[in-house]
């Protein structure tokens, strides 16, 4: 879902035994109903938690009973951006929107590099020619913390 116009962020975690995704999306991007649509058509969505009443009405008349609607569970957090973090990737600085989208394409790195500025692109490239452990990590630090600690890390390696 993080691949759609308008979806800003994802945020994975667990309902029981179920998995869950949180969606941040730009409503003058793309709307309610067509994400949930989308979502249905891939068969990635068996509930829903509708933030308010008016994504409740839509829930109810889009998923015509194929899916329920249901207050929003308590929810505990899986690590967010997983494939991501797996990565040598993790060390780039990266917006919410940008970790989002790079996260689900980590299995086709050169469409993941599109949503990279140039400066990113080339730490990139300088990640896949080193040992990435050496980086911090950039997931979960905000965008000019994490450039600052990189460009720190940088100048301490030479």
């Amino acid at each position: 879902m993080a691949l759609h116009p308008g979806v800003i962020a994802t945020k994975s975690g667990w309902v029981g035994q179920d998995e869950v995704v949180e969606l941040v999306f730009d409503p003058r991007e793309n709307s309610y109903e067509k994400l949930l649509s989308k979502a249905l058509g891939d068969e990635c969505a068996g509930a829903l938690f509708p933030l308010n009443d008016a994504q409740a009405e839509v829930a109810k008349r889009v998923a015509a009973g194929r899916i329920r609607a249901v207050p929003k569970p308590s929810v505990r957090e899986q690590e967010s951006k997983y494939y991501l973090s797996r990565s040598a990737w993790r060390a780039i600085p990266m917006t919410g929107a940008q970790s989002a989208k790079v996260n689900a394409l980590m299995d086709r790195p050169s469409e993941a590099l599109k949503w990279l500025s140039p400066a990113q692109r080339g730490f990139a490239e300088r990640l896949a020619k080193e040992d990435a452990s050496k980086w911090p990590t950039a997931l979960g630090v905000e965008f000019n913390a994490a450039w600052r600690a990189l460009t720190a890390a940088i100048s301490a390696s030479k």
